[in-house]
Protein backbone atom coordinates (compact mmCIF):
# COMPACT_ATOMS: atom_id res chain seq x y z
CA UNK A 1 0.00 0.00 0.00
CA UNK A 2 2.75 2.64 0.81
CA UNK A 3 4.42 1.47 -2.17
CA UNK A 4 1.55 2.81 -4.43
CA UNK A 5 1.29 5.27 -2.46
CA UNK A 6 4.64 6.31 -3.12
CA UNK A 7 4.28 5.32 -6.97
CA UNK A 8 1.49 8.15 -7.02
CA UNK A 9 3.38 10.52 -5.46
CA UNK A 10 6.12 10.52 -7.79
CA UNK A 11 3.75 10.48 -10.91
CA UNK A 12 1.85 13.92 -9.08
CA UNK A 13 5.37 15.35 -9.03
CA UNK A 14 5.89 14.80 -13.00
CA UNK A 15 3.02 16.59 -13.60
CA UNK A 16 3.62 19.51 -11.64
CA UNK A 17 7.02 19.35 -12.92
CA UNK A 18 5.45 19.56 -16.78
CA UNK A 19 2.97 21.96 -15.57
CA UNK A 20 6.48 24.02 -14.25
CA UNK A 21 7.80 23.25 -17.42
CA UNK A 22 4.79 24.41 -19.67
CA UNK A 23 4.86 27.82 -17.77
CA UNK A 24 8.61 28.52 -17.85
CA UNK A 25 8.25 27.80 -21.94
CA UNK A 26 5.12 30.11 -22.33
CA UNK A 27 7.07 32.66 -20.79
CA UNK A 28 10.34 32.24 -22.37
CA UNK A 29 8.95 32.07 -26.31
CA UNK A 30 10.73 28.53 -26.60
CA UNK A 31 10.62 24.71 -25.00
CA UNK A 32 12.66 24.07 -21.93
CA UNK A 33 12.53 21.66 -19.51
CA UNK A 34 14.10 21.28 -16.25
CA UNK A 35 16.92 19.52 -15.35
CA UNK A 36 17.18 17.14 -12.34
CA UNK A 37 20.52 18.68 -11.64
CA UNK A 38 18.57 22.27 -11.76
CA UNK A 39 16.24 20.81 -9.69
CA UNK A 40 18.26 19.03 -6.97
CA UNK A 41 20.43 22.33 -6.92
CA UNK A 42 17.56 24.58 -6.91
CA UNK A 43 15.87 22.14 -3.58
CA UNK A 44 19.14 21.68 -2.20
CA UNK A 45 22.15 22.88 -3.38
CA UNK A 46 24.72 21.43 -0.62
CA UNK A 47 23.46 17.68 -1.28
CA UNK A 48 24.18 17.74 -4.44
CA UNK A 49 27.76 18.74 -3.69
CA UNK A 50 28.13 16.02 -1.03
CA UNK A 51 26.77 13.63 -3.22
CA UNK A 52 29.38 14.17 -5.63
CA UNK A 53 32.20 14.26 -3.44
CA UNK A 54 30.70 11.40 -1.49
CA UNK A 55 30.45 9.40 -4.44
CA UNK A 56 33.89 7.59 -6.14
CA UNK A 57 34.59 9.32 -9.69
CA UNK A 58 33.57 6.71 -11.76
CA UNK A 59 29.72 6.62 -10.39
CA UNK A 60 29.70 10.28 -10.55
CA UNK A 61 30.78 10.49 -14.07
CA UNK A 62 29.35 7.28 -15.29
CA UNK A 63 26.08 7.10 -13.50
CA UNK A 64 24.75 9.97 -11.74
CA UNK A 65 26.26 12.89 -14.10
CA UNK A 66 24.33 11.77 -17.10
CA UNK A 67 21.09 10.74 -14.88
CA UNK A 68 21.19 14.78 -13.85
CA UNK A 69 21.21 15.57 -16.96
CA UNK A 70 17.83 14.27 -18.02
CA UNK A 71 14.30 15.97 -17.91
CA UNK A 72 13.50 16.07 -14.29
CA UNK A 73 9.66 15.11 -15.09
CA UNK A 74 10.69 12.31 -17.05
CA UNK A 75 12.78 10.83 -14.00
CA UNK A 76 10.05 11.49 -12.24
CA UNK A 77 7.33 9.87 -14.36
CA UNK A 78 9.49 6.55 -14.55
CA UNK A 79 9.99 6.44 -11.27
CA UNK A 80 6.34 6.53 -10.32
CA UNK A 81 5.83 4.09 -13.00
CA UNK A 82 8.26 1.83 -11.49
CA UNK A 83 7.20 1.65 -8.33
CA UNK A 84 3.72 1.14 -9.20
CA UNK A 85 4.84 -2.02 -11.15
CA UNK A 86 6.52 -3.02 -8.61
CA UNK A 87 4.29 -2.58 -5.63
CA UNK A 88 1.48 -3.29 -7.72
CA UNK A 89 -1.66 -6.14 -6.53
CA UNK A 90 -0.93 -9.24 -6.30
CA UNK A 91 -3.10 -11.73 -8.85
CA UNK A 92 -3.63 -14.14 -5.55
CA UNK A 93 -6.14 -12.05 -4.22
CA UNK A 94 -9.43 -12.63 -6.11
CA UNK A 95 -13.05 -11.45 -5.07
CA UNK A 96 -15.42 -12.46 -3.56
CA UNK A 97 -17.89 -13.48 -6.20
CA UNK A 98 -21.77 -14.20 -5.39
CA UNK A 99 -23.51 -16.62 -7.26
Amino acid sequence: MLGRVIGWLFLCLALLLAGGDIVRSLEAGAVGLARLGAVWSWLHAASLASAERALPGWAWTWVLEPLLRQPAMLIAAILGVLVLFLFRPSQRRTRATFR
